[in-house]
């Protein structure tokens, strides 16, 4: 017996596998108390710094998942691209 690959992407038949859909990064997102809408303020696309390491301002990061179940962990990693 073989093991069969998952299916990738949106229409992945694996309820558990959690695909990206969006990611912004912003300078914060504002919670609506009563309707529970998010708005994201000050949206960019790049950070630019002299080298690395280096001290950023406070900035937030909203992510839009489907299939994700239950509690997991979200690990953001913050690379040099031009290495």
């Amino acid at each position: 017996m073989s093991a069969e690959k998952p299916a990738s992407g949106p229409r992945s038949s694996d309820a558990r596998t959690p695909y990206p859909l969006a990611m912004v990064v912003c300078d914060a997102i504002y919670v609506d108390p009563q309707t529970g809408k998010r708005a994201m303020v000050g949206c960019f696309s790049r950070i630019a710094v002299v080298s690395f390491p280096a001290a950023l301002p406070s900035f937030a990061v909203y992510a839009a998942v489907s299939e994700w179940v239950g509690v997991r962990k979200l690990v953001l990693q913050i690379m040099n691209m031009s290495e």
